[in-house]
């Protein structure tokens, strides 16, 4: 696994996971004054909301994944109640791996996950027999409708990050602390990450600064490692940029094009620094991925973020 990261060869490698729905459709990268934040992406649409601000950035996505990966790390626990609690935030930043100087930005996105929820919503849409339905119709309509039906399947779900949050600050007239802080995730959030996260390498993860970047990578990750032998995936700049980088309509006229070239070198410095065998072409119309030799997560050279607090 070493010559894959050569850049963080000391380093030991962690396991982590984020919900799949933040791999197609990711946290705002910046703070978002007007809610809810909407992002779509084909099929899938999620809708974060929240009392003044959502999670969000570099931060907001590094403690989302240490909150899944506590949720997925219960799943054998026979509940789906899951409390995290820490001695002080210190604690807390150890297990980010950030440096205490990231202390308030850490304080800050947990108050915004205590207060957020997200909406998931799923269209899937299948041509059927219409026989299938044959007992949802009154004869009449029933005729009415050609061999074949286009059928779409709605799923939504209001899910909170967490049912409960508690913190407690101490101060004096020179300094602040926080001292203890239990976070208590909800059922919902529990369910859904045991049900739907995808493992990444929290190591590269945390290392990589752009919150897009990381994005960028845990997508990479999940889309060329479900991809089959000799089956190559065309993804148009188009898509990219509105899954990634969107842009609002009183945007310049090239706002298009400077956020694909954004995306671009984001990408080449991805496979440059940290995926080496990754099997991608970067075209000016969108990039070809094929099957890659990418590191598999679950192996044995990953050690689970947890595992030594």
């Amino acid at each position: 696994m070493e010559e894959l990261f050569p850049e963080l060869q000391e380093e030991k490698h962690l396991r982590a996971y984020v919900p799949g729905p933040f791999i197609v459709a990711g946290l705002p990268a910046r703070d978002v004054k007007n809610l809810p934040f909407k992002r779509k992406y084909n099929n899938i649409t999620l809708t974060l909301t929240g009392i003044e601000h959502v999670p969000y950035g570099k931060y907001g996505r590094l403690l989302l994944s240490i909150i899944t990966t506590h949720a997925v790390l219960s799943k054998n626990s026979g509940t789906n109640t899951v409390t995290i609690e820490y001695n002080s935030l210190n604690q807390l930043l150890k297990e980010l791996q950030l440096p205490r100087t990231r202390g308030k930005e850490i304080r800050d996105q947990l108050e915004y996950f205590s207060k957020a929820t997200f909406v998931f919503e799923e269209k899937k849409t299948a041509t059927v027999q219409k026989h299938f339905f044959k007992n949802l119709f009154d004869e009449e309509d029933y005729i009415e409708f050609k061999e074949d039906l286009k059928a779409t399947k709605v799923s939504t779900g209001v899910i909170p990050f967490m049912s409960h949050f508690n913190c407690l600050d101490v101060s004096d007239a020179n300094s602040k602390s926080t001292v203890a802080i239990t976070i208590e995730l909800s059922n919902e959030f529990t369910k859904y990450s045991r049900e739907h996260s995808v493992p990444i390498d929290y190591t590269v993860y945390k290392e990589i600064s752009s919150p897009i970047g990381k994005d960028l990578y845990s997508w990479l990750m999940y889309r060329c490692n479900s991809l089959c032998d000799n089956d190559p995936l065309f993804i148009p700049s188009k898509s990219l940029i509105e899954q990634f980088m969107p842009v609002g309509e009183d945007s310049a006229r090239n706002q298009e094009w400077r956020n694909y070239d954004y995306l671009k070198g984001l990408i080449q410095q991805i496979k440059e620094k940290y995926l080496p065998n990754l099997n991608i072409s970067i075209q000016a119309d969108g990039i070809t991925l094929k099957k890659s030799d990418l590191p598999q997560i679950t192996d044995e050279h990953y050690v689970l973020i947890t595992s030594d607090l």
